[in-house]
């Protein structure tokens, strides 16, 4: 099909192409079935979850995306079209199970098609599931032990600067010193590639991260007995465990080779406001969408 029909170059994307048929723009969509799921990655960044049965619909020889298929795509295309800018308030969630683990706000330093640079405000309030937890820090939530309710956290370190290279499996954390005016120190989040939401950045974190000395020269695993706990109990597949370790370890490559971002030069460019009012918990913070993937 594809050879026999002119395509339209200006609808090369990523995640489809397009073709004149017969006087007939047609559209393809790159879907992949995940997890039981048809899912299509808009512009490398965007996650959408087709509905069951999206092609439903024969037209001739093709088999076509139904009209309900159509307007779901279409409606949550333009929910997640929305502009990226400086000092627009946002939140970060870690999802397990479709549920919300936990939510940081913070405010967009900047946005490119490439990476993205936040900030988490200190005295900042967070929200973390409650229930039974344990484990070897005791911080992790137990089979069947959370108990429906979310409860406040108050960051009360320092600001701290958070950038995220576009479909990574970590970001980086830095401490904000307001007197000098700069960022300082190292820390690897390692966590699933994030899926804009319209109400959040949705991720996973693997429990997993990496600590590393405020001038690069070494690096160590954290929380890898947690890690360890939770695949045994059953709150975190195995698979994940691995693909978090894997990730790290192309992170701590990084890090050793003094790639970008781990070059202390490349992050002064990034300031937060001092003026930017602290972010609040926005309605729907506790929203998980049905027709939104999560990694």
């Amino acid at each position: 099909f594809i050879a026999d029909h002119r395509e339209i170059a200006a609808k090369r994307l990523t995640h489809k192409r397009a073709f004149e048929w017969e006087g007939t723009r047609v559209e393809l969509f790159l879907a992949e079935s995940r997890v039981g799921q048809i899912v299509t990655v808009v512009h490398g960044i965007h996650r959408f979850v087709w509905p069951d049965s999206p092609l439903d619909h024969e037209a001739t020889s093709l088999r076509v995306a139904s009209l309900a298929a159509l307007r779901a795509f279409r409606a949550s295309h333009g929910a997640l079209g929305r502009l990226e800018h400086r000092g627009e308030q946002v939140m970060w969630r870690s999802l397990t199970e479709g549920q919300v683990g936990y939510v940081i706000p913070s405010t967009i330093v900047e946005a490119t098609p490439e990476y993205m640079v936040l900030f988490q405000h200190a005295g900042s309030v967070c929200k973390r599931r409650t229930g039974r937890r344990g484990g070897p820090s005791g911080r992790s939530m137990l089979p069947g032990g959370w108990d429906g309710t979310h409860e406040d956290r108050v960051w009360e370190g320092p600001g701290m600067m958070r950038l995220y290279s576009r479909g990574a499996w970590w970001s980086v954390f830095r401490r904000w010193n307001p007197d000098a005016g700069r960022s300082e120190g190292w820390y690897v989040n390692l966590e699933l590639p994030w899926s804009r939401t319209a109400v959040a950045y949705d991720s996973r974190d693997p429990v997993l991260d990496v600590t590393v000395a405020d001038d690069l020269s070494s690096i160590a695993w954290k929380d890898e007995a947690d890690l360890a706990f939770e695949v045994e109990v059953g709150t975190m597949p195995a698979q994940l465990a691995e693909k978090a370790r894997t990730e790290g370890r192309v992170a701590i490559a990084a890090i050793e080779a003094r790639r970008w971002p781990f070059d202390p030069s490349a992050w002064d460019a990034w300031r937060p406001d001092p003026i930017w009012p602290i972010p609040t918990m926005p309605p729907g913070w506790n929203q998980v969408e049905a027709e939104t993937v999560r990694p």
